[in-house]
């Protein structure tokens, strides 16, 4: 596992303004961790270690966890170079994957839409059905439950107004 060393003093800031940033957007510490996937104590510490100038802060995880919850690339959030994030959904090949995906009835089609909005960390070899499965399986694996509750209600809801009730 890559430890705090791996970031600079200068982008270990960078990725503190990021984390007081998800912490803002989710209204709470322990909020901001439920999203990031990490412990409450994780992002007290890394927050404490910064005004303390004591500690490690954080690290390159944390970092790419950050990232992925302000939909910004890991570079962005280290180097403070805004690089071009793309997103799934923007990638050659993927609503007709996503499509594939829908037909065999693997994920619904808000699913599909969501975990597109993630930013691509790494270029796949090939966009196809097992992708979206992948992609679509780890955004809500790490989606926060009221989000993934309320679209589960939404699409119950037009099931039922499709069906006439």
């Amino acid at each position: 596992m890559t430890s705090a060393k791996s970031l600079r003093p200068d982008q270990r800031r960078r990725v503190l303004d990021a984390l007081a940033e998800v912490v803002a957007r989710e209204g709470s510490q322990k909020r901001a961790a439920v999203r990031l996937g990490v412990s409450q104590q994780t992002v007290n510490g890394a927050l404490n270690d910064a005004r303390s100038g004591v500690g490690k802060g954080p690290g390159v995880l944390l970092a790419t966890r950050i990232a992925g919850a302000l939909g910004r690339t890991f570079e962005e959030i280290v180097d403070g170079a805004p690089a071009p994030a793309v997103r799934y959904r923007e990638l050659p090949g993927w609503a007709d994957a996503v499509a594939q995906v829908i037909a065999l009835g693997a994920h619904r089609r808000r699913v599909c839409e969501r975990a597109g909005d993630l930013v691509v960390a790494f270029a796949p070899a090939r966009v196809d059905a097992r992708l979206v499965l992948d992609v679509c399986t780890l955004w809500l694996a790490h989606a926060p439950l009221d989000e993934r509750a309320r679209l589960e209600t939404d699409e119950a809801r037009e099931d039922l107004e499709r069906a006439g009730h």
